[in-house]
């Protein structure tokens, strides 16, 4: 079994939720994948579990560096917040 239980701010770049950890730095969009941890990677880490994968989001839906962040790459998206997120499909 795997709970993961995060709290704080998460941002959503070009589709991928990212988590911020609270001493990131921002400055530039560029600086996410080096600063933040993806989703998806901790979805990864969570799929030896076989009983139970749990990850709980209480994450703020505001980006606290929109209005400081410099555009690097004008053609990402950068979000106000997480992007929606779906559990994935059982399979059997």
């Amino acid at each position: 079994m795997a709970v993961v239980y995060y709290a704080g701010h998460g941002i959503e770049v070009d589709g991928a939720n990212f988590l911020i950890p609270v001493d990131a730095k921002l400055e530039r969009d560029i600086d996410i994948e080096d600063e933040a941890i993806a989703l998806e990677r901790v979805v990864k880490i969570l799929e030896p579990a076989k009983k139970l994968r749990l990850i709980i989001l209480d994450a703020c839906r505001d980006n606290p560096f929109a209005r400081t962040m410099k555009r690097m790459m004008v053609s990402r998206s950068v979000g106000r917040g997480l992007a929606s997120i779906e559990p994935p499909t059982p399979t059997r």
